[in-house]
């Protein structure tokens, strides 16, 4: 079974509006798919698929992940408060800009809402509730509803993501594809009811053994025909 490649051409084109978007350094012409979901949880198999084929048929939730937290404010560096800003205040002038404007934080996918704080001597221990144990594309969805009710609640302006970060990898190109272009649709509809904007998208190329020891090799043309990245999606 070879790598699958990626584009991140459609993506980009439905998430990003503003000039801020950008790939990460030498991903932007490297869109190759790892072999494995990048997910931290056990997967339902390795073939994924959508529930009725189509994106219509996904089940939305108004489903407050975490009630009883307001959005995050300034309250000065005397508050009590766990959780409130006691230093950072975005509307703050410094020097004719703002604090919001100096500080552009970024939430990124893969270790707010897909990592579980393991390591080598234990398994993690994040508190997820809403996993149900499963890397499908249910699951993928309610993980959007996750991520940006928490960007929301944290007042960030910007996310980032690695593909199978926000969608699994289905059984071949084609389904893969699929499942990637339904979960953009969901984000994209989330950017635009709360504003948060996409900072950068990339490939997960860490699953890959022939790239994960020469990452900074990916962008050579010396790769085999198989790894050599594709600036386009292929023909299905």
């Amino acid at each position: 079974m070879r790598p699958i490649h990626l584009s991140h051409e459609r993506v980009r084109r439905q998430l990003c509006k503003a000039e801020e978007f950008c790939f990460a350094p030498g991903d932007n012409v490297n869109p190759v798919n790892s072999l494995k979901s990048h997910s931290p949880l056990p997967c339902a198999g390795s073939a994924i698929s959508l529930a009725d084929g189509t994106f219509a048929t996904m089940k939305k939730t108004t489903k407050e992940f975490f009630p009883g937290i307001s959005k995050i404010s300034y309250e000065g560096p005397r508050s009590k408060n766990p959780l409130a800003f006691k230093h950072y205040n975005a509307e703050e002038v410094v020097e004719g800009k703002s604090m919001r404007d100096h500080l552009r934080f970024s939430v990124t996918y893969w270790h707010t809402i897909r990592g579980q704080l393991s390591d080598m001597f234990g398994p993690g221990t994040a508190v997820r509730p809403w996993e149900d144990g499963t890397n499908s594309l249910e699951m993928a969805e309610t993980r959007v509803r996750v991520a940006f009710e928490f960007l929301e609640k944290l007042g960030a302006p910007f996310y980032a993501f690695h593909d199978r970060d926000v969608a699994p990898e289905g059984r071949d190109l084609r389904e893969t594809n699929k499942n990637l272009d339904a979960i953009v649709k969901v984000l994209k509809a989330e950017q635009d009811r709360t504003g948060v904007r996409l900072l950068w998208g990339t490939a997960c190329l860490l699953r890959i053994p022939a790239l994960l020891t020469a990452p900074r090799q990916v962008a050579t043309p010396t790769l085999s025909p198989t790894l050599r990245p594709r600036s386009k999606r292929p023909s299905r």
